[in-house]
């Protein structure tokens, strides 16, 4: 799978011609039959404390430290990514009739939830790296934006 690093953010089997991006022909598109519908799902996800470690959270004066914590994928972005899964799975002869592509904005590490959602059937991910002290609701909100519209997913 061919990876590139552009203003932060890392596309996986993309290509960019003449200022518009276009898709390589992937292994899941080869199989979906032409009489049925195609789907695009663009799943956001993040990063989270594991539940079960929360007491190693540090509390100093006026910043919250979080050495030592361990992270997990959100378990509501688990849901969606399975709901994915199955939308866009052909239960008839086993093949997939969509895309799913992940994306995640967060620090380097946030590459490991990527992966693991990659690892459970996505196609495709997107980290979009930032430091959890630039990120807030607007901000996420604009990068998110931003991406919708170069992924152009149906949903």
């Amino acid at each position: 799978m061919s990876t590139k690093r552009r203003a932060g953010v890392v596309a996986s089997d993309r290509t960019e011609s003449s200022g518009r991006f276009t898709e390589r022909a992937g292994e899941a598109r080869r199989r979906a039959k032409t009489t049925e519908a195609w789907v695009k799902i663009l799943v956001p996800i993040k990063r989270v404390a594991d539940p079960a470690n929360a007491n190693k959270v540090k509390v100093s004066g006026a910043t919250v430290t979080h050495d030592g914590l361990e992270w997990v994928m959100n378990p509501f972005d688990e849901w969606a990514l399975e709901t994915a899964l199955r939308l866009t799975e052909n239960a008839a002869d086993k093949t997939r009739v969509g895309e799913i592509v992940v994306v995640s904005i967060g620090p380097k590490e946030a590459a490991d939830t990527i992966r693991e959602a990659l690892g459970k059937g996505a196609e495709r991910g997107i980290l979009v790296e930032a430091s959890d002290a630039e990120l807030d609701s607007h901000a996420v909100a604009q990068v998110l934006a931003k991406i919708v519209e170069k992924e152009q997913p149906d949903l």
